[in-house]
């Protein structure tokens, strides 16, 4: 379990301050830069995956009602699904490219299925930064192929 991560959703749920607080998951791979050397400025640079509070709070308003989310066909994230980000993005069962937000940064979607769930993690690019960030997180019972 990241540790970082776990304090980081603690903060992001309990503290009222309203401060930005990001935590490094890891520094990409070389595998992951080759990957996604169309989508970063320069794959020569060190890029580092980031989680923030404020990723996990829109994620939480977004995704994290029942009731939302059952209209959606989807299932309400819960907090411990945020400690799978590790594990989604490093053996994830597909990898989607080619979207941009609405702010036209380019995005990155995993999807990872655990237990007859398919969780879906989107980050975004940030070459100023060098950073892929939490975008957002949600799942929906896996799909019988």
């Amino acid at each position: 379990m990241n540790n970082d991560l776990a304090d980081l959703i603690k903060y992001a749920f309990e503290d009222t301050s309203n401060q930005l607080k990001t935590t490094e998951l890891h520094i990409l791979e070389l595998h992951e830069m080759v990957l996604f050397e169309s989508l970063l400025s320069d794959i020569k640079k060190v890029f580092r995956r980031t989680v923030d509070n404020y990723a996990i709070i829109h994620t939480h308003n977004q995704h994290g009602q029942e009731s939302r989310e059952q209209s959606r066909g989807q299932i309400a994230i819960t907090k411990e699904d945020y400690l799978l980000i590790p594990n989604i993005v490093k053996s994830p069962d597909a990898i989607h490219l080619g979207e941009k937000s609405n702010i036209g940064t380019d995005l990155i979607q995993y999807e990872k299925e655990i237990d007859g769930v398919s969780y879906f993690y989107v980050e975004e690019v940030r070459k100023k930064r060098k950073s892929l960030s939490m975008k957002t997180l949600f799942k929906r019972k896996a799909s019988t192929k």
